[in-house]
């Protein structure tokens, strides 16, 4: 008996010992990987990943979408289409696991996803007309789309749903003034600005409401009542009944609104193409930097991009004769770092 218990207890302490080991290491292994999170404070993985189009040469024939993970301790640039397409307007879909995009030749256009980390490609849509804009539901599996109609001077806004690839059409809309498209922060509303702006219900697809407003840009507040509007370089704030002036005389170019909706970043054309940064609660601005603005391709305008956590900015400017993507930190006074250092000409970004 005695043995046997020896036996006994020399496996027990054995087996111990092995388990200990292995949560050791799955410890250290779980360490080493990010998790995805919809947390908008901490998207996992992605939470770094700044994505971008650009000509992948300089014959400037093929426009391509390329990425690069700023957390990484090597940063390296990816091209995540990397076809005969033209491939523009990335987004990133509700869970920022995946990128949408664009991909058009002349005789059609695709949406296609694709797998960040993988690369993996999936084509959504295909139609035989031309694709200008797409938007990503931040809540839901869709995606609102802009496209041409064959053989009429309007253009179509659609609706994707992302899991099921149903579509289905909302409205036809001019195609003056650079349709846009803009979904509330819980994916309640669907703006869209057309000469005047159009609410539609998120959930039943429906049309809530006008708002008599042109608009440059815009995007909504946190409630999801309100729109920030920049007209003729002039930020707004409006809904159905009322209009307010925030920012005047700064001719704004380039905007884009935090996550958070407490920041708008945009080029100040009067100030000579500075960088700033608008705290929209106290209507006040920050100076960041004078940068040079590259040409835009196919109306996406996005120069800046917003980090999920709303405290850094990335944005592109041109220096030692390279357009390169910074990084400004707010913790750091928005002290501008240079990410990318390499030829890509570099047209639009988003984080």
């Amino acid at each position: 008996m005695k043995l046997v218990d020896k036996t006994m207890r020399c496996a027990i302490v054995k087996r111990i010992a092995v388990d200990f080991v292995i949560v050791i290491m799955i410890t250290l292994l779980s360490s080493c990987v990010k998790e995805t999170s919809t947390n908008p404070d901490d998207f996992g993985y992605t939470s770094g990943i700044i994505t971008f189009t650009a000509y992948e040469d300089s014959s400037q024939t093929d426009l391509e979408i390329f990425l690069i993970d700023r957390e990484s301790f090597s940063p390296e640039i990816f091209n995540i289409s990397n076809s005969i397409t033209d491939d523009y307007q990335p987004v990133w879909l509700y869970n920022r696991n995946a990128l949408a995009y664009i991909a058009s030749t002349n005789i059609q256009s695709s949406i296609n996803k694709v797998n960040p980390l993988t690369l993996e490609q999936y084509t959504l849509l295909t139609v035989n007309e031309r694709i200008s804009k797409i938007a990503a539901s931040p809540t839901e599996p869709k995606l609102a789309y802009i496209q041409t109609i064959s053989g009429q001077s309007e253009f179509a806004l659609n609706v994707l749903d992302i899991e099921t690839l149903d579509t289905l059409r909302l409205s036809t809309i001019s195609p003056n003034n650079n349709p846009l498209l803009a979904w509330s922060t819980d994916g309640a509303k669907l703006a869209v600005s057309s000469g005047v702006v159009m609410i539609f219900d998120g959930a039943t697809n429906g049309l809530l409401h006008h708002i008599n407003t042109s608009a440059d840009y815009m995007d909504w507040d946190l409630g999801a009542e309100k729109i920030y509007v920049i007209r003729s370089g002039d930020l707004f704030l409006v809904d159905t009944l009322s209009e307010f002036s925030i920012l005047t005389g700064f001719g704004l170019s380039y905007p884009t609104i935090s996550p958070n909706r407490k920041y708008m970043a945009a080029i100040s054309q009067t100030r000579g193409n500075e960088l700033i940064v608008i705290d929209l609660i106290t209507e006040s601005f920050e100076g960041v930097k004078q940068v040079a603005v590259p040409s835009t391709v196919n109306g996406d305008n996005r120069l800046i991009g917003w980090s999920p956590n709303s405290r850094q900015i990335s944005f592109i400017d041109l220096a030692d004769n390279l357009w390169s993507i910074y990084i400004a930190d707010e913790d750091y006074a928005y002290d501008a770092v240079r990410l990318t250092d390499d030829l890509t000409l570099k047209k639009a970004l988003i984080w």
